[in-house]
């Protein structure tokens, strides 16, 4: 009973317009899904422990989610703004954590945390097994699009996650 109500919740996807822009069932020339469509397919994911999403995650200062994240012309930066923290010593006896080291991480205010879409990279480059080595500084791009993959089990006897479908996100750009 459970294995058909997913394979139903499978077709409905795959049939409904939730997907339009493949030129497949749902059809369309929209180039990418909406954002109200990006919320019902992670309200999907997050109610069916079959179903999990890839490519979701994009670095600004520490990982976070995609759908979390907006473009201004020169960064990457989040949505909302997100909590400053500072360690603050405050004594063994007062903190709480898992630490014990009278260290604790206060909030002392909120901001945007943003990354540089272009940055300069440091690598490393070796040639006669290790012994001429020289470093090489590439310029790295962050795409906007990123490749999100909806994975799934399909038989309760699967121990790994088939790949269903896969869509692209493009970042939206940052409204103020």
């Amino acid at each position: 009973m459970k294995n058909l109500k997913y394979k139903t919740c499978i077709f409905l996807l795959m049939t409904s317009n939730l997907f339009a822009g493949i030129g497949g069932l749902g059809g369309g020339a929209v180039s990418h899904m909406q954002k109200d469509e990006w919320t019902k397919l992670n309200s999907l994911v997050k109610a069916n422990k079959k179903l999990k999403l890839e490519g979701t995650n994009v670095f600004i200062g520490s990982i976070l989610s995609v759908f979390k994240a907006c473009l201004t012309p020169e960064k990457i930066r989040t949505i909302e703004k997100m909590p400053v923290l500072k360690r603050v010593y405050v004594g063994k006896s007062r903190d709480n954590d898992a630490h014990k080291d009278g260290w604790v991480a206060k909030e002392v205010g909120r901001d945007y945390r943003d990354y540089p879409r272009e940055k300069i990279e440091k690598q490393t480059k070796c040639n006669s097994r290790g012994k001429k080595c020289r470093n090489i500084y590439v310029k790295k791009t962050l795409d906007p699009v990123s490749t999100i993959k909806l994975k799934g089990k399909l038989y309760s006897t699967q121990d790994n996650f088939q790949p269903i479908y896969e869509k692209d996100y493009h970042i939206p750009d940052c409204k103020d």
